[in-house]
């Protein structure tokens, strides 16, 4: 097995192919649980302007693999052309087990894909978050 990678850009390289072999688009945009609402079932609603700064991220993985319980590049849903992806670090070594997690990098995605479309009106995005009431919050624990 290769070794883990140590950043998160090496990191996105398999994340990449594994999306891609799971049906999903390769592109990744990197989002937080401020920027996503349920709609239903298998249809997500994201904020337009959800691409975060990828410092954020990549400073969660560094700090996550150190700290030595693992870190999950988690796809959460998917448009035409990108992926929605967040990147998951779990409280301590027990949360880590409890999610089969290793020291390294977990790749994941739901086996069948959330759609998700893209809000540009931030009035519409302000009813659609109200209304999730903070369902979709669970999706980033």
């Amino acid at each position: 097995m290769p070794d883990p990678p140590k950043t998160l850009a090496q990191a996105e390289e398999r994340f990449k192919s594994f999306l891609l072999a799971n049906g999903y688009p390769p592109v990744i945009c990197w989002i937080t649980s401020t920027d996503l609402v349920v709609i239903s079932s298998h249809e997500y609603s994201i904020r337009k302007t959800a691409n975060r700064v990828a410092t954020h991220f990549s400073d969660k993985f560094v700090q996550g693999l150190a700290k030595g319980n693992g870190v999950e590049l988690r796809a959460l849903c998917a448009s035409g052309d990108r992926t929605f992806a967040t990147v998951f670090v779990p409280t301590d070594g027990t949360d880590a087990d409890s999610r089969m997690m290793g020291d390294g990098v977990k790749l994941s995605c739901p086996m069948e894909r959330r759609n998700a479309k893209v809000i540009g009106n931030p009035l519409r995005w302000l009813f659609l978050s109200r209304r999730d009431g903070g369902r979709s919050n669970a999706l980033f624990e």
